[in-house]
């Protein structure tokens, strides 16, 4: 019985061993996990969601100070393609910033899961798509992101991959901004929401003065911040409406009654 026991240990000591081989062959032994079962099927390109959006170091002479500047900058294209530099009464060099590519272990891990991986693809690539397939981040939504969504992005410095849905966009851009900001985005968001336009038109909507003054008259209300703190960028995507639990917070019952008391809804 003893001996029947010791080869029984044996075995299952020498599967244990077998299946660690078989995760540290495919390149999962340094802290990226395993995906729960590996892809036999035909690899799947991603869908492209986002326009093409580049960064640009640009070093010239400063339209206000006359003194050499160096900025980044960031177009959306084709159709920042021939826009000017602003701020610039001179432009000495542009140089294309070079995003950062995935690590092979993220390659790796893409493959198993059966993502084709196109040339040129950066980490923030890679990373969307993995989630589509993992569904990591179930608030995405999966909707294209709009010229001027990806132009506002660009405008207050997030670049955003070509495999980036609406709602990431929101979520990159929401990181980006200073708190009057954010306050204009949640007023102009909840806004939308209510009057049933999805157009995400912050910098030219006739409603600007309007949001301005919100965000003057709230920027130091501290029970305001504290309740709009709770939202997260992608909670104000104008595709996916409040849940309930939002709508009954102090900032969204501000900004409606706000809203009534100038007559926008």
């Amino acid at each position: 019985m003893a001996a029947f026991l010791f080869v029984v240990i044996l075995a299952l000591l020498g599967y244990i061993f077998y299946q660690k081989q078989k995760i540290k062959n495919i390149g999962f032994d340094d802290g990226v996990e395993a995906p729960s079962r590996l892809f036999h099927g035909k690899p799947q390109a991603p869908e492209v969601l986002c326009p093409k959006m580049v960064e640009y170091k640009v070093r010239g002479r400063s339209t206000q100070t006359g003194r050499i500047r160096t900025e980044s900058r960031i177009k959306v294209l084709p159709e920042d393609a021939k826009e000017e530099f602003e701020g610039f009464s001179e432009i000495k060099e542009v140089e294309v910033v070079e995003q950062y590519g995935p690590s092979i272990n993220t390659l790796k891990y893409a493959d198993n899961l059966g993502i084709k991986v196109p040339d040129g693809s950066t980490q923030q690539d890679v990373s969307i798509m993995i989630s589509k397939v993992t569904n990591d981040q179930p608030w995405r939504n999966w909707i294209e992101v709009s010229y001027q969504l990806a132009k506002y992005a660009a405008n207050h410095g997030a670049i955003l991959s070509r495999y980036c849905d609406d709602a990431g966009a929101l979520y990159r851009v929401h990181y980006s901004l200073k708190d009057p900001e954010r306050i204009y985005l949640f007023i102009f968001s909840v806004h939308h929401h209510l009057i049933g336009l999805a157009e995400y038109d912050m910098e030219t909507t006739p409603y600007k003065n309007m949001y301005e003054r919100f965000v003057e008259q709230y920027q130091k209300d501290v029970k305001f911040l504290q309740s709009m703190s709770h939202f997260e960028g992608y909670d104000l995507s104008l595709y996916k409406d409040f849940d309930g639990n939002k709508k009954r917070t102090t900032a969204y019952q501000t900004a409606v009654e706000f809203l009534k008391e100038n007559n926008a809804i």
